[in-house]
């Protein structure tokens, strides 16, 4: 699709350049490409928060997944490799 500079791109012209990624996030390959790391977000890795809880689908999985690969320093990470079973968070 190639844009029309003298003409405001239509939403579903936005939507289609959008790659969300796999809605499941254990399937999702490219989920640290576009996390946002929001302040809750620094709070947790910084061991300000403790408790992950939400609905099916609000990013639980995402974030164990974001924890584990991207933050060594996460102060509980062992317990969230080693310490925890599949679905529990």
């Amino acid at each position: 699709m190639k844009a029309d500079l003298d003409e405001p791109l239509k939403v579903r012209d936005i939507l289609a350049l959008i790659k969300p990624g796999n809605p499941v996030a254990e399937f999702d390959t490219s989920l640290e490409d576009y996390f946002v790391q929001t302040e809750t977000f620094e709070r947790l890795v910084t061991d300000d928060g403790d408790i992950v809880a939400g609905d099916k689908g609000t990013g639980k999985t995402a974030l164990f997944k974001i924890l584990t690969a991207g933050h060594p320093d996460y102060p509980a990470r062992d317990y969230l490799i080693n310490g925890v079973s599949g679905g529990f968070f």
